[in-house]
């Protein structure tokens, strides 16, 4: 929202603690131009923005840059999507889709189960060792953030889409996590994350095949790396069926606009996705279908309902799922959560 993005944190339509006029108060804070926020603020609405822009670029990047060192929900307010009506529009994107705005053109559209593990895998706040010896510190707190995320990501990306599209869409699900257990346990550590698939759809296993399998000249320059032992001959006969029937999908949509039976007489028809519909499961070698949409209010209830998180920490999962296209403050309110 706009108003967050530009306002300062106490305006009547209050901005994000990152917004441009709290970060340029701090500036000037810093600078000496002004003894503390108050009169920064008022030194702001007194200067033309030409003439701030002017000192703006004259600070060093280092400088520019200060106000977020340590700040919290860095990733998500250096740089923030700020909904202005100019580069992007006004509203939410699903409001756009519910009223049709957008090209009625054959569209694929699916998610990762396990899509957040590809991040909390190299977390130290939930691995130890994380990025070369890792282990999970709490198996069960680890699958509750795992869950909560990356449901919210299928939620936004894929099911909370589904019924605004008007059709012809193709969904599906990646569930493949046929991996080792050991010296890694990558099934429970890495699952079917964000980007595993590419793997499948395009048939390149390279990256993850451990030294035995790798040709000679290749095996002695590729470094030591958990992930090395991802794909490996115990998994490969089920990587192989999944990757070909993604394939000839993948394949065939390009070709025709539909999946259809991937062009194979062996694979079962992938249908267009209606109210109701279903989407394609790829797992462990085998192909299913799943009816089930999640919902905002389901992911929600789940996250205020653990016990594995304290209220700060739910407060945190929820600002970080919830956050575009606007902070809820009203919803964080509610739930007790500070600002």
């Amino acid at each position: 929202m706009l108003s967050q993005a530009v306002q300062p944190r106490d305006a009547v339509r209050p901005g994000t603690p990152l917004s441009a006029r709290e970060v340029v108060a701090s500036l000037l804070v810093r600078s000496g131009k002004a003894p503390d926020r108050r009169a920064a603020l008022a030194y702001e609405r007194r200067t033309s923005p030409s003439k701030l822009a002017e000192w703006l670029r004259s600070l060093s990047p280092e400088d520019v840059f200060a106000p977020y060192v340590g700040a919290p929900h860095l990733e998500f307010d250096l740089p923030s999507v700020v909904y202005d009506g100019v580069l992007l529009p006004a509203i939410d994107h699903r409001r756009l889709l519910a009223r049709g705005g957008f090209a009625p053109v054959p569209l694929l559209i699916g998610g990762n189960r396990d899509e957040q593990k590809a991040y909390l895998w190299t977390d130290p706040l939930f691995v130890e060792g994380a990025g070369t010896h890792p282990v999970i510190r709490d198996p069960a707190r680890y699958e509750v953030m795992n869950r909560l995320y990356s449901d919210w990501w299928t939620l936004t990306s894929v099911d909370g889409l589904l019924p605004r599209l008007r059709a012809p869409v193709y969904a599906y699900r990646f569930e493949w996590d046929d991996e080792p257990v050991a010296p890694v346990d990558l099934k429970a550590l890495y699952g079917s994350a964000h980007g595993l698939e590419l793997s499948f759809v395009f048939g390149d296993f390279r990256w993850g095949l451990v030294h035995d399998e790798l040709p000679a000249e290749e095996s002695t320059s590729v470094t030591a790396h958990p992930l090395q032992t991802l794909f490996n001959a115990g998994n490969a006969g089920s990587r192989e069926r999944i990757s070909e029937a993604m394939m000839a999908y993948w394949g065939e949509f390009a070709r025709t606009g539909q999946p259809g039976r991937g062009g194979r007489a062996d694979l079962p028809p992938w249908t267009e996705w209606k109210v109701g519909g279903t989407k394609i499961v790829f797992g462990n070698g085998v192909l299913s279908e799943d009816k089930s949409l999640l919902t905002e209010r389901d992911i929600t209830g789940r996250l205020w309902a653990t016990p594995l998180l304290d209220p700060a920490q739910k407060c945190v999962v929820f600002l970080d799922n919830v956050m575009y296209p606007a902070y809820p403050l009203k919803a964080l309110a509610r739930q007790g959560c500070r600002r």
